[in-house]
């Protein structure tokens, strides 16, 4: 769709990636502030009705915010893997292992990703971090929910 001037608008340029990183980033400061019951949010007359609303409004901005962090995170991954296929297509570069895709795949489970980074079998540095890297992304999203909860109780 073209704007004024046969500019392109900027939702369709905007990617999608970005939108979700900025959306998150943006959610994570709503739910620190509502969390750590910041001025800002304290003007806000329909959060701070009663306790109990004000406590459903932070669950739910901070599982919203959880989604979209899996997302982006989801989003980062599958550019991560598509790079590093298109990147051993390139001449002169060196051809992608199977096992550092397979650590970066949605599709493999928790014990496998374990396997792949302490066995002693898998003999590239590169799988290990990879799949170490997967396994810290994947605890991500439970842990900065925790961490920001954990703060609200004070």
């Amino acid at each position: 769709m073209k704007g004024p001037g046969g500019r392109r608008r900027l939702w369709t340029r905007l990617d999608p990636a970005w939108f979700l990183f900025l959306l998150t980033l943006c959610l994570v400061v709503l739910t620190v502030l509502q969390a750590r019951g910041s001025t800002l949010t304290r003007s806000i007359h329909l959060v701070n009705q009663s306790r109990s609303l004000s406590l459903f409004v932070l669950r739910a901005v901070s599982e919203l915010t959880a989604l979209s962090l899996s997302g982006s995170i989801s989003l980062m991954l599958e550019r991560l893997k598509w790079m590093l296929v298109c990147r051993s297509g390139r001449e002169g570069a060196s051809p992608t292992r199977f096992t550092h895709l397979l650590a970066l795949d949605e599709s493999t489970p928790v014990l496998a990703l374990l396997a792949l980074a302490g066995s002693p079998t898998v003999g590239s540095r590169g799988t290990r971090v990879w799949s170490v890297l997967r396994l810290l992304v994947v605890a991500l999203v439970p842990i900065t929910g925790i961490l920001i909860m954990s703060e609200s109780g004070e």
